[in-house]
């Protein structure tokens, strides 16, 4: 409460309690995190994959793995878009080898969402270099990866966008939003003005598809100051992960 209570006592005062210059600096601190040309704050990771598909033409085949959460096949849902699954990896992620042959199958297919699952972030060049090769979109739902690395970066700038989460019980806890990074035009214009129902903020004329998907001043607040120690908390799960398998490995399970 210390640390975050005078930027809280503030939005009162002033009341605005979303967008303001909170959302802003979160924006900006994750631009700079991830390095990244944007990066747009949502109320959460579902609505943020809604928005990253909201463009497609209708019917339109979106690939993704068949182990996940059920927020990854309800974006292209909302979409009335059409759900192609894919098998897995024995740890349960995206097979590159089994999306090539998905996409040579289905030419039509528009869309490829691999899962950041566990905050794993696997076949990150295979899965990039198909995605090209056939010419689709490349989304990642990576609600579960905001503190994740890939060759030693954030994962921000993989794929043509990024889904993070910054629900309450993700590594970057602000009681709930999610992030978009991307460095495409296009992307970046969908979300951030899908967020406000389609338009500029002040202005009522709706020029696309959109939805109420604007965070709150106080969750931008939890998680600009929860950026600041984002690391050192994941590098105490890992801590903790490492104890429980160490002391776990005797037993007939697999990690």
């Amino acid at each position: 409460w210390d640390i975050v209570k005078e930027d809280i006592e503030s939005t009162y005062r002033e009341g605005t309690l979303y967008p303001g210059k909170y959302t802003l600096r979160l924006e900006e601190a994750m631009r700079s995190h991830f390095g990244t040309k944007y990066a747009i704050a949502v109320n959460n990771c579902s609505n943020a994959l809604i928005l990253l598909l909201c463009d497609l033409p209708t019917r339109s085949k979106v690939i993704m793995p068949s182990y996940t959460f059920r927020a990854t096949s309800q974006a292209a849902e909302w979409n009335n878009l059409t759900i192609v699954l894919t098998d897995v990896d024995e740890n349960g992620y995206l097979d590159p080898e089994v999306l090539d042959d998905c996409l040579t199958k289905h030419p039509d297919s528009k869309c490829v969402i691999p899962v950041v699952m566990w905050g794993n972030c696997t076949y990150v060049e295979q899965i990039g270099t198909i995605c090209r090769k056939h010419g689709v979109r490349l989304i990642y739902d990576a609600a579960h990866g905001m503190s994740s690395e890939y060759d030693g970066k954030p994962i921000g700038n993989i794929g043509s966008a990024v889904a993070f989460s910054i629900a309450v019980t993700k590594p970057l806890a602000c009681g709930e939003g999610g992030i978009v990074t991307t460095n495409n035009d296009h992307l970046a214009k969908l979300v951030e003005m899908g967020r406000l129902h389609g338009n500029v903020l002040g202005n009522l004329d709706c020029v696309q598809k959109g939805l109420n998907a604007k965070i709150g001043e106080f969750n931008s607040i939890l998680a600009i100051h929860g950026l600041k120690i984002l690391n050192e908390s994941r590098d105490k799960r890992e801590e903790l992960s490492k104890f429980y398998i160490d002391n776990l490995k005797d037993l007939p399970i697999r990690f």
